[in-house]
């Protein structure tokens, strides 16, 4: 277990700019803040309150318990049911794609717009095209962000983005339209929008737990991958969280959503794995 200190984890993210610790609680606070949700909203089928973490609130790659009443995070709910938060682990899953998010960017729902907003205000993106079915969303984001940095280059198609998203080419897509982590589904889905479209880059919320996984499992080693996921664990397992636990992929479900990546899109992590 390699435990890097402050300095040493300063040292390592200074060869990646823009890149940030996102395991860090401090980090995770300021991105609350740079978000400033409002206090509280309610039209159509949502409805966003705040609430300060109290209980079991996840990491993205560990369980956790937290009670820190100075994290205070927008809960995002549509019909009653909750659909988005903007928890450490909502932070931490979004990191490595906006890092690497650059062009002509695409994602698959809007969610809270977390994701979006943060592309439009990189200076290496140049357009944001978000594929959305839920006018309620659409409305809520339209209405608090309008005039936030880089919000010009947002563009928002209506409908399903199995539909939508079709005969397109974007630089780089990052799909989130998963209501649990990791569904059966998500291998269709590679399959489908890189047969559709012309992907140069294509990312998935879950997937660096999919990696992580076939990491843990011996399915592919350390130098498979490429230099800003093994940053990206080893920021993780500096933090003494990373010694909670890990529910790791079923070693057939990571080859098949690794072995899609390969075959079906254009991806950084061009690997196969034999089952």
């Amino acid at each position: 277990m390699i435990r890097l200190d402050n300095d040493m984890r300063e040292q390592v993210l200074a060869q990646y700019p823009g890149l940030e610790d996102p395991f860090d609680d401090d980090y995770v606070k300021r991105e609350i803040a740079w978000y400033n949700a409002p206090d509280e909203y309610e039209q159509g089928t949502v409805k966003l309150v705040k609430h300060p973490l109290l209980g079991r609130c996840d990491d993205y790659l560990n369980v956790n318990f937290r009670a820190d009443p100075t994290m205070v995070v927008p809960v995002f709910a549509i019909e009653g049911q909750t659909y988005m938060s903007l928890t450490p682990m909502e932070v931490q899953s979004a990191t490595l794609a906006i890092y690497l998010a650059a062009g002509d960017v695409a994602t698959c729902g809007l969610g809270m717009g977390y994701f979006a907003l943060k592309c439009a205000a990189k200076d290496n993106v140049t357009r944001v095209t978000v594929y959305e079915r839920n006018q309620d969303v659409i409305d809520y984001f339209t209405e608090h962000f309008a005039d936030r940095e880089g919000y010009e280059k947002i563009v928002i198609v209506k409908g399903d983005a199995r539909e939508t998203l079709r005969e397109r080419r974007h630089d780089f897509v990052y799909v989130d339209t998963y209501a649990t982590m990791l569904p059966d589904e998500i291998v269709d889905d590679i399959a489908l929008y890189g047969a559709e479209n012309e992907i140069n880059e294509y990312w998935f919320w879950g997937l660096e737990r999919v990696v992580l996984s076939a990491l843990v499992n011996e399915q592919i080693s350390t130098y498979d991958i490429p230099n800003e996921l093994r940053v990206y664990f080893l920021m993780w397992q500096s933090r003494e969280a990373s010694d909670l636990r890990f529910d790791e992929c079923d070693p057939d479900y990571s080859a098949d959503v690794l072995n899609a990546l390969a075959e079906s899109v254009v991806s950084s992590l061009d690997l196969i794995i034999e089952q």
